[in-house]
């Protein structure tokens, strides 16, 4: 079982080839979609939640795959990835607060901090670099 704090989630952007699902932080900066994991709460659970809460739009079905978890400022971190194309919401949770979903070129994540420059998750963002736009398929 995991003992993760926080899971974030990374996702190619429907109709966006290679670019990669990102939310303005409170300090203006881009970040994954992701945070706290809740009491009671899975890592993955965490990830879909926050996702959705910080405007982004998981399709039914998405399959969700732990891409690595480590040790970032002192507090476990756990990464997923899903092949599943997500789109920003209309409405969000996070609105309010200025935490909202923008599309970013893949090749930004490392860019994005807290721990997002590992290799495991680089590797998984250059994957979305190829893919088509959903309306193509």
């Amino acid at each position: 079982m995991s003992t993760a704090y926080a899971a974030f989630l990374l996702a190619p952007v429907s109709g966006y080839p290679g670019f990669i699902a990102t939310v303005t932080r409170w300090d203006g900066t881009l970040g994954l979609p992701g945070g706290k994991v809740e009491l009671g709460e899975l890592p993955f659970e965490a990830a879909i939640r926050e996702t959705f809460e910080e405007g982004w739009v998981i399709p039914g079905g998405a399959v969700l795959t732990l891409i690595c978890e480590r040790e970032v400022e002192g507090k476990r971190i756990a990464w997923y990835s899903t092949n599943s194309q997500v789109k920003p919401a209309m409405f969000w949770k996070e609105q309010s607060r200025g935490i909202g979903p923008v599309p970013a070129p893949a090749e930004s994540l490392p860019s994005t901090g807290l721990g997002n420059n590992d290799s495991r998750i680089v590797m998984a963002a250059n994957s979305f670099w190829s893919q088509e736009p959903s309306f193509i398929r």
